[in-house]
C-alpha cells in the first residue's frame, strides 16, 4: 500500500497533531491552552474563551426559547381539536401578514414627496423652525 500524501483537508489536523502531541503526553494543560489558541489564531477564529463564550450564549437563547414554547404547548394541550386548527389558522395568517406588512413599510421609504404646500411654504416652515442655540463669547 502507497503512503498517501497530505491534502488540503487532512492538512490542518497533521499540524494539529505534529505540534501538539508532546503537550498531550504530558499533560500540561496551560501549554496545551495556549498552543490550541496560537493554532486557532492562525486559522483566523477566535480563542477557545471567546467559542466558549459564544457557545454559552447561544445554547442559553436556545433554552429560553424552547422553555417558552413548552410553556405554551403546556397550554395549548387542553384545547380541543378544532380549537388548535384555529389557532394554526390564525398564525398563518399572523405570519403572512407580518411579511406583506414589512415589504409594504420597505415600498412606503421610496417615492416622491406628496404635500399640499408649495415649495416656497415649505422653505419657510424649514426656515422658521430653524432653532440657533450658537453661543459666542467675547473676548
Amino acid at each position: 500500500m502507497e503512503a498517501e500524501t497530505p491534502n488540503e483537508s487532512t492538512r490542518p489536523q497533521i499540524i494539529i497533531d505534529n505540534s501538539l502531541k508532546e503537550l498531550l503526553g504530558k499533560n500540561h494543560f496551560p501549554e496545551l491552552l495556549k498552543k490550541v489558541n496560537e493554532i486557532l489564531k492562525k486559522s483566523g477564529l477566535p480563542d477557545l474563551r471567546k467559542l466558549n463564550e459564544s457557545s454559552t450564549s447561544i445554547m442559553e437563547a436556545e433554552a429560553k426559547n424552547s422553555t417558552i414554547v413548552d410553556g405554551y404547548v403546556d397550554l395549548l394541550e387542553n384545547l380541543s381539536l378544532d380549537e388548535k386548527l384555529d389557532l394554526i389558522s390564525k398564525l398563518s395568517e399572523s405570519v403572512k401578514s407580518d411579511q406583506q406588512r414589512k415589504k409594504s413599510l420597505f415600498k412606503e421609504a421610496f417615492g416622491a414627496f406628496e404635500s399640499s404646500k408649495s415649495a416656497e411654504e415649505i422653505i419657510d416652515d424649514i426656515r422658521s423652525s430653524r432653532v440657533s442655540t450658537r453661543q459666542t463669547e467675547s473676548f
